[in-house]
């Protein structure tokens, strides 16, 4: 029986586990700014970084507050094949993989962070990927011994989540395949993959066959902007 002072002390077991979660999400990926930050407490619906949020942008900011919510309260459901239930006017969809669209400084990477953060909050296994460091690591067939073990956690993980994806220039076959393997591996085993893309002009970055596919099959949710500026300052970043 462990009597160590810790496993007596509430205060101290809190602390104790709190610290495990940093570790967890640190080593997820997941960045250092947004560990422990919530949807309810660090996303407004009023203010953007860029300013206030009026009319359109601001019914968006709140549909995606509310998208997000209710997307990590069906992770247990998205992981087990059953996707999240979105009413539309005329129609039904169940969703899984997402993709979250939006400009620089749109929220991207926090909602991916709550997301993994409550990912593993949940108990399953998550890997958070910025976009261009992924790149950089599968720019030649040499690399792809060097970075295996990262590769093989990109494989395995419940849940795998790329920020910023952009359209780079790239006339690399190695990178497609290797990124199309990715995505197929992950399709047939019933993996989520959840995207940020950076929006930039009207299309979509273009990695290769199996990449364009899961683009044009997947749920995508467009981030607001806002529609002025002013010297109010946003809780969120």
């Amino acid at each position: 029986m462990n009597t160590s002072p810790i496993y007596d002390n509430p205060d101290l077991q809190k602390i104790d586990f709190k610290n495990k979660l940093r570790r967890l999400y640190t080593s997820s990926g997941i960045p250092k700014k947004y560990h422990f930050c919530t949807m309810e407490t660090d996303w407004s619906v009023t203010y953007s970084p860029k300013g206030k949020l009026t009319g359109v942008a601001k019914k968006r900011s709140e549909s995606i507050y509310q998208f997000v919510v209710n997307y990590i309260m069906a992770l247990d459901s998205i992981i087990n094949g059953q996707g999240m239930k979105v009413k539309f006017k005329d129609s039904v969809v169940f969703v899984s993989d997402l993709i979250l669209d939006g400009t620089k400084s749109s929220g991207k990477t926090f909602l991916l962070s709550m997301i993994a953060q409550s990912a593993i909050n949940n108990g399953h296994t998550t890997k958070f990927v910025e976009w261009s460091d992924y790149l950089d690591r599968f720019q030649s067939f040499e690399a792809r011994k060097v970075h295996e073990d990262f590769f093989n956690d990109c494989l395995d993980v419940d849940f795998l989540i790329f920020d910023s994806i952009f359209q780079y220039d790239i006339n690399n076959k190695f990178f497609a395949v290797q990124l199309d393997r990715l995505i197929t591996t992950r399709l047939n085993a019933g993996k989520i993959t959840i995207c940020s893309i950076d929006t930039v002009s009207n299309q979509n970055p273009v990695f290769g066959f199996m990449w364009n596919k899961f683009t044009r099959e997947t749920f995508t949710f467009k981030l607001p902007e806002a529609s002025l500026t002013n010297e109010n300052k946003s809780k969120r970043t």
